[in-house]
């Protein structure tokens, strides 16, 4: 009996020392990850509540339509709560509540490169000078720890794709079509869908005047000019050259890199993406050298309703 009370006294002892040698006398807990995608859309992200029900429960098999039945209210994972109290510069203040603790998190943002940004999810507790409490303290720090991971594979899963960012679909692709057939005009009024398709179809016919064959879709831009006037270029896609003449040029494209949204809808919807992708650019510091432009894919005169039309919009980027 002796030897049994000596052997747990001497387990206890062990286990006691363990606990103040292997835990700290302060529990750190940080949970890291990198996201693919610009800083300022991390933050916009993060920082605003009322996003956090489209990424709190994603995950990489999700669609950009699918979307929560309703917004969330209360954010929880594993009988743990969260809500930001505090929004600060670059960062802010996450409260955790884990069974009776209330643990006041920092979440900061951490710029690696243009494309990438690096979150720190912290927070530290003093650990109790009783080893039975000091062992219970780590294991919920690590129970806290794996939550916060999981909630940043969400947000990562989440920002892999530009669309949940954005709400728009944007890719990198180049021109095919290197030859083509320009035109511009100067307007007293914004360029309405039948001054456009006017433009073309003179591009079209002077085309065929010259036994040039359309290879592709025709595009045009729209720009402001002096005293409230605009000039509308547009421009037919050929298969060679033409002579020509003080209204139609020739130009040659090269096959550069482009940013490319699909757009379907009408005037309204192509403007919104349009500064969606202004914005995108600034995001990630790019800067467009060339004339951005819409290539009409569907004909807007055969397809009366604008909510079908199908547009994209291409900005050049190096």
């Amino acid at each position: 009996m002796k030897r049994l009370f000596l052997f747990v006294f001497i387990a206890l002892v062990v286990i006691s020392l363990s606990a103040y040698i292997l835990i700290p006398g302060t529990i750190q807990v940080v949970s890291s990850a990198v996201m693919q995608t610009s800083e300022n859309g991390t933050e916009r992200i993060i920082m605003n509540k009322k996003t956090w029900s489209n990424w709190w429960n994603y995950s990489s098999k999700d669609s950009l339509s699918k979307t929560p039945t309703k917004t969330l209210e209360n954010f929880t994972l594993n009988a743990d709560s969260f809500e930001i109290t505090e929004l600060l510069y670059k960062a802010a203040k996450i409260n955790i509540k884990h069974k009776s603790q209330s643990l006041e998190t920092k979440l900061i943002l951490i710029p690696l490169n243009v494309d990438s940004t690096g979150v720190q999810w912290s927070y530290s507790i003093k650990s109790s000078l009783n080893p039975y409490s000091r062992i219970l303290q780590y294991l919920d720090a690590s129970k806290v720890k794996n939550n916060m991971d999981q909630v940043l594979a969400h947000l990562k899963d989440y920002l892999q794709k530009d669309e949940n960012v954005y709400g728009i679909h944007i890719t990198r692709e180049s021109t095919k079509d290197t030859t083509l057939v320009l035109t511009k005009v100067i307007l007293v009024n914004h360029p309405t869908t039948n001054d456009i398709y006017n433009t073309i179809h003179q591009l079209q016919q002077f085309a065929k005047n010259n036994n040039a064959i359309a290879t592709g879709n025709p595009i045009y831009n729209i720009s402001p000019k002096e005293n409230n006037k605009f000039q509308l270029m547009c421009a037919l896609p050929i298969n060679h050259k033409i002579v020509p003449n003080a209204q139609f040029s020739n130009i040659s494209m090269v096959k550069g890199s482009f940013m490319v949204t699909e757009v379907i809808g009408g005037d309204s919807t192509l403007n919104d993406a349009a500064k969606i992708m202004r914005l995108y650019f600034e995001d990630f510091h790019r800067v467009t050298m060339a004339v951005n432009f819409t290539m009409l894919v569907s004909d807007r005169l055969y397809q009366t309703d604008s909510s079908k039309w199908i547009s994209k919009l291409y900005y050049p980027v190096y």
